[in-house]
């Protein structure tokens, strides 16, 4: 079993006697990898120690914290902060053990310096401070991961009875909703399928303080369902031989049942970019013209890709588009290796800029399933402004015309 060295340093100045020491600890060591063998090879708490509860002391000398005390200078400031960042770089030096995480349980933004430099390094960083401190970005980003003092102080039934608990979850439950909902709205549909557990992985990037296990749901599994059962997707637990996300249904999302608060209509900037096509960029024409220019019946994808000179991204949405327009041929799209022709006489007759959009607006009609196009908004995705919308306006009934005449 792999073995996880943590090290942890407490800020006595700025936490509370309350805080409960065992319960923390044992959810730093509580995770998902079970494979893992956790350590806790560096543990120090700094402060004035005379202005702790001997409750909290006990704690410390029960868990063999090294306990420095560090007196104030003059009527508050004492110094803790400085010299936990100094034996925090120290062990980077001595790396031995080398440590792969590191635990700062403060509210102190002083910290930030130290927090950023050992991510520099390579080391994963972990934040255990107020519930206050989620909305200073200083701190949240600062640290990989974020959990709350308010989670690990002594129980006291009177402080937090069962509306409070109820109310509790009910905010962490709306939360995770949210975090999850905001995920699938960004995931590539043409991508899919994708592993169920990647969602959980980008739900923790957004926000750094989110724990499954303080919600009702308990397990991400739990709220994974809650999403199949809304119909918004579709998981295959044989497809691939773990879940398996197969489908997302966005539009689902503004059912009732889900949080009207964070209902959104979805732009078209959105809608493109969930499928991962580039638009927005005042110089694509140009770009695609100078691919087409390229190609002389014997260069393909990946010769093209070369030639280029843009990033991978920006070339695989452009190379979408080519593969859509009528004067373009090639003889398996789905790979990079088949030469791409040129039919050079329509190409000279056509008008580039009108295909392009011709394929991005009936890729559009398509997603949405919808005829009807906001040309206004369409302006603004594609050019930045509203002056194209008359020309969009004319675009889409020329393409209506010629769509009657071919059902006729």
């Amino acid at each position: 079993m792999e073995k996880i060295f943590l090290a942890i340093f407490i800020d006595l100045e700025n936490i509370p006697s309350r805080l409960n020491l065992e319960v923390l600890m044992n959810s730093l060591i509580l995770s998902e990898q079970s494979n893992y063998n956790f350590v806790f090879a560096y543990k120090a708490a700094y402060g004035a120690l005379n202005s702790i509860s001997s409750e909290l002391k006990t704690q410390l000398r029960d868990y063999n914290f090294s306990m420095q005390e560090k007196p104030h200078i003059g009527s508050k400031k004492n110094r803790a902060d400085l010299f936990i960042s100094i034996d925090a770089f120290e062990t980077l030096y001595v790396n031995n053990p080398a440590l792969d995480r590191y635990i700062f349980v403060t509210s102190d933004s002083d910290f930030t310096v130290i927090m950023d430099k050992l991510r520099k390094y390579g080391k994963e960083v972990w934040l255990v401070c107020r519930k206050d401190d989620e909305e200073r970005q200083i701190l949240a980003k600062s640290c990989d991961k974020m959990l709350f003092l308010e989670d690990f102080y002594q129980s006291d039934s009177s402080g937090f009875d069962e509306k409070t608990k109820r109310e509790y979850l009910e905010d962490n439950d709306k939360k995770a909703r949210e975090l999850f909902k905001e995920v699938l709205t960004s995931i590539d549909l043409e991508r899919l399928p994708y592993n169920i557990s990647v969602i959980n992985d980008r739900m923790k990037q957004l926000d750094k303080s989110f724990d499954i296990k303080y919600t009702s749901y308990k397990r991400f599994g739990e709220l994974a369902r809650y999403f199949e059962k809304k119909g918004i997707i579709k998981v295959d637990d044989q497809k691939l031989g773990f879940p398996t996300l197969i489908d997302i249904d966005l539009s689902k999302i503004e059912q009732e049942g889900l949080p009207a608060q964070h209902k959104r209509d979805y732009s078209y900037k959105d809608v493109f970019r969930n499928r991962n096509i580039i638009i927005g960029n005042n110089t694509r024409y140009q770009i695609i013209k100078n691919m087409i220019e390229k190609i002389d019946g014997k260069i393909t994808p990946s010769d093209l890709a070369d030639l280029a000179e843009i990033p991978n991204r920006l070339f695989k949405s452009y190379i979408k588009i080519i593969f859509n327009l009528p004067f373009i041929k090639v003889s398996d799209s789905n790979t990079f290796s088949s030469p791409i022709e040129l039919d050079v006489e329509l190409y000279q007759k056509s008008n580039l800029e009108d295909e392009i959009n011709k394929y991005l607006i009936r890729k559009l009609q398509s997603i949405l399933d919808t005829k009807t196009i906001d040309t206004k908004e369409l302006s603004k995705c594609l050019y930045g402004d509203v002056e194209h919308e008359d020309y969009l306006n004319n675009l889409i009934t020329t393409m209506e015309i010629r769509d009657a005449k071919i059902e006729a």
